[in-house]
């Protein structure tokens, strides 16, 4: 197991079009590119790791990975293929 936690990192919205790794999407607000891969996904777990510290300046960088590790919701078909066996619950981390 070398992945902690599952985040989301599929169909994520960008500011960036035209790029050969994006899917460019046209609805009727514009057009926009969606962007998959563990590039999506790190930024919303390094987000929940800044939300998290902002209200516990003093942890320590392993007491944050803890409570976002801690705060996963349980994926039953993730259970064996993470060390988790979840997925990121931003919610759960901050209570």
């Amino acid at each position: 197991k070398s992945v902690d936690i599952a985040a989301p990192g599929v169909v994520v919205y960008s500011t960036t079009v035209g790029s050969k790794y994006a899917d460019t999407v046209v609805d009727m607000f514009g057009i926009k590119a969606t962007w998959d891969g563990t590039s999506m996904a790190a930024p919303h777990v390094s987000g929940a790791a800044a939300l998290y510290w902002s209200t516990h300046p003093q942890a320590t960088a392993a007491e944050v990975k803890a409570a976002i590790l801690n705060s996963a919701t349980p994926v039953p078909v993730l259970n064996g293929k993470l060390v988790t066996g979840g997925k990121l619950n931003v919610e759960n981390l901050m209570k």
